[in-house]
């Protein structure tokens, strides 16, 4: 009884540090990527994680909480990366679950394909409203290309 009284609290603190820890995160990040321009928004990860974590309610508040901050700090359109994950995943990841088997791609196109589609609606955005959220340039690669390292290292680490 003592064991499984101890093996709960540990669990609950590891929760507890982890929610703290994902908690800084999602205050501190956004200020550093508005700062400076090297720093990748990371909208693919928060929506792969947000529809993997949608039905624990910790981590889907604190992922939205980081989308909206982003999406403030940066000034972009509030609730368009939420919108473009969103459409990503009931138009184009119910689709390519069923095409892939592995899934370790999975999340690695989830992400690929978010990041495309909200670089794309960011652009259709700034032609219907004539205004610049952000410049299309190779940044916006680099930024891809940063997200996709770490989906795959996520996913080397987290999911056996």
């Amino acid at each position: 009884m003592d064991y499984y009284s101890h093996s709960r609290r540990k669990r609950k603190e590891q929760f507890r540090n982890e929610m703290m820890m994902f908690g800084a995160f999602v205050f501190f990040y956004p200020m550093i990527i508005s700062v400076h321009m090297g720093w990748s928004p990371l909208i693919g990860i928060a929506g792969y994680l947000l529809t993997k974590y949608q039905h624990k309610r910790a981590y889907f508040i604190l992922l939205l909480a980081y989308l909206v901050h982003v999406d403030l700090n940066l000034a972009l359109p509030l609730f368009l990366s939420l919108i473009t994950i969103y459409l990503v995943q009931f138009l184009v990841f119910t689709q390519f679950r069923r095409f892939f088997m592995n899934k370790y791609y999975l999340p690695i196109f989830f992400v690929l394909f978010t990041d495309v589609a909200y670089y794309l609606v960011l652009l259709v955005y700034d032609f219907v409203f004539n205004t610049t959220s952000i410049t299309y340039n190779y940044w916006l690669i680099y930024y891809v290309i940063i997200d996709l390292m770490f989906i795959g290292w996520y996913r080397m680490n987290n999911e056996q």
